[in-house]
């Protein structure tokens, strides 16, 4: 018995789809939007745009370390992109 599924065009092209978006946001991650091949910018709330700029670069770091652990495959949320920070 076979148990491979077969999917359609469109449901395949949506899973590669799916696949090229994850892709790019662990590419942005990792490289902190220095990779301009990858689309993507980085925001911060007015909130912490009102910050002194040592307090963003604190800020900063903290989430990059963050990030860094995350890409080590330490993942708590393993497959999904909802990052909320």
């Amino acid at each position: 018995m076979n148990d491979q599924t077969i999917l359609s065009a469109d449901e395949q092209a949506e899973i590669d789809r799916a696949a090229k978006i994850a892709e790019q946001n662990d590419r942005f991650r990792k490289t902190w939007g220095a990779d301009f091949t990858v689309p993507g910018q980085i925001v911060v709330t007015r909130s912490v745009a009102s910050l002194s700029a040592g307090a963003q670069v604190q800020i900063m770091r903290a989430v990059r370390a963050v990030l860094r652990h995350l890409h080590r495959g330490q993942r708590p949320l393993w497959g999904s992109h909802l990052w909320r920070f």
